[in-house]
């Protein structure tokens, strides 16, 4: 190749001899991949941490009910467990989407009784604990997007290295 600008001059890295953009544009895409596994792994370890902590304070509400068959959460436990979930701001959605199925009924006592009219399922599915904090789409597809740099990055140096191939053809 020609020792020209960027795009054609050559570096002879590991063995192999290749273009200086195609050397860049590696280096690019294992950098971006490197900082974008970099950035997932701190999200998911602060994530992990709040849950963790969410987790326990919720154990612990938990135990102070003891629950008869046939019977509802008191009212002071829902009030407990809506203060501790709005008290952790990732969480306050999620409480949000369990109120929403949340009915309230008077036991035979008089006081209130409250039962889950629908599944908590919906309320605390990874996507609804996750959404909004990491963008699992993103990550998900980010293994494409690397993919479709590289190749896009392939038919590139392609291009530049038949810009040097010339045919002579013979006149006729």
């Amino acid at each position: 190749m020609s020792s020209g600008g960027f795009l054609t001059a050559t570096w002879r890295l590991v063995g192999i001899e290749a273009p200086k953009f195609i050397w860049a544009a590696a280096a690019f895409l294992a950098l971006l991949t490197f900082y974008f596994l970099i950035r997932l792994l701190w999200r998911v370890r602060r994530e992990r941490r709040s849950l963790i902590h969410a987790a326990a304070s919720v154990k612990k509400v938990k135990a102070q009910v003891s629950r008869s068959p046939g019977r509802g959460l008191p009212a002071s436990i829902v009030e407990q467990s809506r203060q501790l979930f709005e008290r952790h701001q990732s969480l306050a959605s999620i409480w949000a989407a369990l109120e929403s199925v949340l009915v309230c009924r008077r036991n035979a006592e008089g006081q209130d009784e409250f039962w889950l009219s629908d599944t908590s399922e919906h309320a605390l599915s990874e996507d609804a604990v996750l959404s909004g904090r990491i963008n699992r789409s993103f990550y998900s597809a980010f293994p494409g997007i690397v993919t479709g740099l590289g190749l896009l990055f392939t038919f590139i140096a392609i291009l530049i290295a038949l810009l040097d191939v010339h045919e002579d053809l013979p006149l006729t």
